[in-house]
């Protein structure tokens, strides 16, 4: 049952992507305000949401304040891409 998660949630995602009704640019046809507003929403605002979450991770004592490679990764995973979950 596990082995048809992925190739399921790309078929439905494909899906979606078939049927949306985006307004594109009149000179190249592409979409440019939605990709100008995923590329800041997900290299600049996730980025910094990811340190303050980690502050209070650490504030709130999920993760021990000496334990810099915790934070480390806590912070680095928050800017890497996302996969199909």
């Amino acid at each position: 049952m596990g082995a048809v998660t992925v190739p399921m949630t790309l078929i439905l995602l494909g899906v979606y992507f078939a049927r949306m009704d985006v307004k594109l640019s009149p000179k190249s046809g592409l979409p440019i305000f939605a990709l100008l507003s995923v590329c800041v929403v997900k290299m600049v605002l996730l980025p910094i949401l990811g340190v303050f979450v980690t502050r209070a991770m650490i504030t709130g004592g999920l993760i021990d304040p000496g334990s810099k490679v915790q934070i480390f990764v806590a912070i680095f995973v928050s800017g890497t891409p996302s996969a199909i979950k």
